[in-house]
């Protein structure tokens, strides 16, 4: 039979296996974790990188919206300008045909005269 010594023995040995099982699972639990946490920050790191990606995207596009927003408003004022002068133009136009058409006609009508009849 075992002597209490060899039990004792026996016994330590199999606390320490237990043990080093213990161990080892805690270990692969770490790097589990470990790797989990790489990935979460890789993760993340990848996701601000996108978003500051967006930030900059929609601050030039309000930039731009800005710029075209101006252009429009430039090209409006440029409209309204020309259809003053035109609107001018045609009042110019109808001022002289008023004054200077029957004199035009008068002196158009004996050329009219003399030119050969088809």
């Amino acid at each position: 039979m075992y002597h209490s010594h060899d039990l004792k023995t026996v016994l330590n040995v199999f606390y320490i296996e237990i043990k080093k099982g213990h161990v080892a699972r805690l270990k692969e639990q770490i790097e589990k974790y470990q790797d989990d946490m790489k990935n979460s920050q890789t993760r993340e790191y990848t996701a601000l990188d996108k978003c500051k990606k967006y930030e900059r995207q929609l601050r030039d596009f309000k930039e731009e919206l800005t710029r075209l927003t101006q252009k429009e408003t430039d090209a409006q004022a440029r409209r309204a300008n020309l259809q003053k002068q035109i609107e001018s133009a045609e009042l110019e136009i109808s001022t002289l045909k008023v004054r200077y058409e029957p004199n035009i006609l008068g002196s158009v009508n004996p050329v009219l005269k003399l030119l050969p009849k088809s």
